[in-house]
Formats: C-alpha cells, sequence, structure tokens
C-alpha cells in the first residue's frame, strides 16, 4: 500500500497527522459558481499544510450554508459570488473571482493562530 493511500486511510478514521480536509459538494443545478476549478485550487494550495482545519467548498445556497457554517472556514456558492464562513459565522460577502485568493488567506490566518 502506498504511503498516500495509508494517510487517506488514517484520515478517514480520524486518526494519524494533522492536515487540511477539503469539503466540496459534487455540483448540481444550483451551482451558480465555477466550482470544480475553485475546489481543486483551495485542495491544492493547502495540501503540504500540516494543521488539523476543515475547509467547505460549497457550491449553492440550499446546503451550502449549512456545510460552511459547520467548518472552520468556508463559502456557500451564490450567483458569481460567495459567501464567507468563519467558525460557523458570516464573514462577508465575496465574489467569484475572490473566492481562491480570501479562502487562502484565511487559511492561512487560521494556521498562524493554531501555531500559537
Amino acid at each position: 500500500m502506498g504511503k498516500c493511500a495509508a494517510r487517506l486511510i488514517l484520515r478517514s478514521l480520524d486518526m494519524g497527522d494533522d492536515y487540511v480536509e477539503v469539503v466540496s459538494c459534487p455540483t448540481c443545478a444550483r451551482t451558480k459558481i465555477d466550482l470544480i476549478p475553485i475546489a481543486n485550487a483551495v485542495n491544492d494550495a493547502v495540501s503540504g499544510i500540516g494543521k488539523r482545519l476543515k475547509v467547505a467548498v460549497m457550491g449553492c445556497v440550499v446546503n451550502g450554508p449549512g456545510e460552511a457554517a459547520d467548518a472552520d472556514i468556508g463559502i456557500a456558492g451564490g450567483d458569481g459570488c460567495a459567501v464567507l464562513f468563519k467558525r460557523g459565522r458570516i464573514i462577508k460577502k465575496i465574489s467569484e473571482d475572490e473566492i481562491v485568493p480570501c479562502l487562502l488567506e484565511e487559511i492561512k490566518n487560521l494556521t498562524e493562530q493554531k501555531e500559537g
């Protein structure tokens, strides 16, 4: 079994190293943002962070707010925009082109807080 597969198994059992968990929806007709590239960009950017953190990248206003509010940081997509949640609270509304940089900045802030 490869190192990556073993790490995924440990993560699924909530064991092993600290890591950033990115949760995203599979998209549907309600999705009004280009969600898959956003989720991929966030997932790629956090792959080397060794801190336990849950990030939600959700595409709609139906299921997105609940999942995003349950995460440490997350977004719920709207029509060309998203609402940013941090630890259960709405922080601000952001345009679609601001989603990735805004999420990455908030993730950086959260991981630095966890170091202290």
